[in-house]
């Protein structure tokens, strides 16, 4: 029987459209160990100390509308409950989603929630989307009225990118590369095999136009993910990124790295999940943004239209729509265009599942399981004639010879004709947008033949021009959009005898300082558990530095200096470790975890 939190997420879930429901996994909170509390509670103690001078206002506020506590792992539908305030709501996911999909979740106030947790090993930084990363780096920001805005349009021209093949080996690489690394299990081979799978599909995007998925992303990862606000008291991060890593927040502020006023050059900047970044971009109010923006808005495909954007779409072999000034809407993989001698598009069509829609809600008649085999259309005026067939009336069609239950001959400036019977004409607000014909036949401007009677009704698009191209379909709720799940998941751990017990004793510390009390009794909990650690996990810093929290404020100094002594040696294992020990040797001395 699910619990009235679960039966909570479920209804949330239940109420958005399949196609933003399709990732949707449960959190299956129970399963976070308490190790995995201790390593949300250390990261969150010391990002909380450090952006008090380096994150934008917004930040603290964010943290409490959002429902993001720093003494253990946030609860989705905690989330849900606070962000709904602010007009926005969470899913959880499964590690790396397809770009769209990511963008459709944004450009619908959603933030998709990686449920997985980080380990102690991958403390300091994890290419995988982790709930650090998105709970506590993307929520907070969103508080911001300016930025969420930002962040909602950002998803909206996203969700609308032309994107290729590329794209999608690309994400599969990356997804396959983060979990592989998160994994503790994993081989060097198994790294650097996921390795390779990556470059090559970087290199091989490389030799290829960017699409314009691929520059939405880099402007995304400059700016929600990386960036930077310039304010008269120094560099503040508001990028997700920054604010979610206890590594990147602390060394993008040197010198070594560049701090680069953000403007549509940044688009040229590629970059890399794996490393820090060796430039950042930044602006100096959230209103600067939007500008930027725009102008990579007015770029794509959607704004520019035209036989252009139509050959990037063939270019891209992807799902696409193709928008004609009848307000028509028809959305497949485009395989062809015939150009006229002035460069523009008079024949287009698209192979496999295709659908016809207006004003985004699909045509009856008209899905993918129709049109399953393709679609092609002419587009342009009829031969002799500067009226546009979709604003013609009946009366005005029959003067033309265009008449429904007749056999009519359409003769297009371009040169095609259409010759079929005309069952039906479907018009929408006072124009046509679409001719029924059986029987017909379509020839090109050279005599070649486009459609014959044997392949059954041809319906044939009404329209002039192409005023937008979008990626993905019209419809939405009617076209599976997006793409199908990776059958690349997220690997579950199995633990050990020894790394369970240790998780029993996460559990006794954690119960001694939510308890608040200092007294011998405890201590000598906290001295048996020590012991106990060194024995089974002697690498296990972060319990040490939990015990070392509760005991700094008391009269113990030999055990103190015990723990110390520990941590000072555990130092060896890496310089990262080193790091980490240090900074939380200084916020337990700062903040010690119980009251003297």
């Amino acid at each position: 029987m699910l619990s009235k939190e679960s039966q909570k997420y479920r209804e949330y879930i239940e109420s958005l459209p399949p196609y933003l429901a399709s990732f949707a996994e449960p959190q299956n909170y129970h399963l976070y160990t308490p190790e995995n509390q201790a390593v949300w509670r250390f990261i969150m103690r010391n990002l909380t100390d450090f952006f008090k001078e380096k994150a934008p206002e917004a930040y603290f506020a964010g943290l409490e509308k959002a429902a993001i506590p720093t003494e253990r792992i946030p609860k989705i539908e905690e989330m849900i409950d606070g962000l709904k305030d602010i007009g926005w709501g969470a899913i959880c996911v499964n590690g790396f989603i397809p770009p769209a999909a990511f963008m459709e979740y944004n450009a619908n106030k959603i933030l998709p929630i990686s449920a997985d947790m980080r380990s102690l090993k991958t403390l300091l930084y994890t290419p995988a989307p982790d709930i650090v990363h998105e709970a506590a780096g993307h929520a907070p920001i969103v508080a911001d009225p300016e930025y969420t805005d930002f962040l909602q349009k950002v998803g909206e021209y996203g969700a609308k990118a032309l994107s290729n093949k590329f794209d999608k080996e690309v994400y599969e690489a990356i997804r396959e590369l983060s979990i592989v690394k998160e994994y503790p299990h994993s081989t060097t081979e198994d790294i650097q095999k996921a390795e390779k799978r990556l470059d090559k599909a970087v290199f091989d995007r490389k030799n290829h136009t960017l699409s314009e998925a691929s520059l939405v992303s880099r402007f995304h990862w400059w700016t929600v993910e990386y960036g930077l606000l310039k304010r008269e008291d120094g560099m503040k991060m508001y990028g997700a990124g920054l604010l979610s890593s206890m590594g990147e927040s602390r060394n993008c502020l040197g010198d070594d790295v560049k701090k680069i006023k953000l403007s549509i050059d940044a688009l040229n900047t590629d970059y890399d999940i794996t490393r820090e970044q060796p430039q950042l971009f930044y602006v100096e109010s959230s209103k600067d943004l939007f500008p930027v923006l725009e102008e990579l808005a007015d770029r794509m495909a959607f704004r520019k239209g035209g036989v252009e954007s139509l050959e990037k779409a063939i270019e891209g072999e992807c799902l696409a729509t193709v928008v004609l000034d009848s307000g028509l809407q028809i959305s497949g993989v485009w395989t062809n265009v015939i150009k006229d001698n002035w460069g523009e598009a008079v024949y287009m069509n698209t192979t496999g599942p295709t659908s016809l829609a207006y004003k985004n809600i699909e045509l009856i008649g008209h899905g993918k399981e129709y049109h399953s085999a393709g679609y092609s259309t002419p587009i342009g005026k009829l031969k002799g004639d500067n009226r546009s067939l979709k604003e013609l009336n009946y009366k005005e069609l029959d003067s033309r010879g265009i008449e429904r239950g007749k056999k009519s001959k359409l003769e297009f400036q371009s040169g095609v004709i259409v010759e079929g019977v005309l069952t039906d004409i479907t018009s929408r607000n006072g124009e046509n947008i679409l001719f029924t014909f059986n029987q017909c036949t379509v020839t090109g401007p050279n005599g070649e033949k486009l459609f014959d009677p044997s392949w059954g009704v041809y319906d044939m698009a009404v329209g002039d021009t192409i005023p937008s191209v979008f990626g993905g379909p019209a419809d939405k709720k009617n076209y599976d959009f997006i793409e199908s799940k990776s059958d690349n998941l997220t690997m579950k751990v199995e633990h050990t005898k020894d790394q369970k017990r240790v998780f029993e004793i996460y559990e006794i510390v954690r119960s001694i300082r939510e308890s608040g009390l200092v007294n011998p009794q405890n201590f000598k909990k906290l001295r048996d558990c020590f012991e106990e650690v060194k024995k089974i996990a002697p690498d296990n810093w972060l319990i040490v530095m939990e015990i070392y929290e509760l005991v700094f404020s008391g009269d113990d100094e030999l055990f103190k200096n015990d723990l110390l002594k520990s941590l000072e040696t555990q130092k060896r294992l890496g310089k990262d470790i080193e790091h980490l020990i240090n900074l939380g040797i200084e916020l337990a001395e700062k903040k010690p975890a119980l009251a003297s």
